[in-house]
């Protein structure tokens, strides 16, 4: 059984990193595609072992983006799972 080595996992939490800065600064130009770019970077944010200020603190602007689409889109599959990993990232 092949094991997971120390340096697979910082490349590959490395890898994350730099695609949760790459899309930071996107938005989506509909609400769906905004509940997927939200749901796309707090997933990235729950597994990053990366917890310095300034990503603390883009975490917390997808939380607000996100609480935003929650209170306006209408219910979707997408919606629920952006929901579900709101509400463990502020538990």
């Amino acid at each position: 059984m092949a094991g997971v080595y120390v340096d697979d996992l910082a490349r590959l939490n490395n890898e994350i990193h730099e695609q949760i800065n790459d899309l930071y600064p996107c938005h989506g130009k509909t609400a769906e595609q905004e509940a997927a770019l939200c749901l796309s970077l707090l997933m990235g944010y729950s597994v990053s072992m990366y917890a310095n200020s300034e990503d603390e603190a883009k975490k917390k602007t997808v939380l607000r983006r996100s609480q935003m689409i929650l209170k306006n889109q209408l219910p979707s599959p997408l919606k629920i799972q952006l929901h579900t990993i709101y509400d463990k990232l502020l538990s």
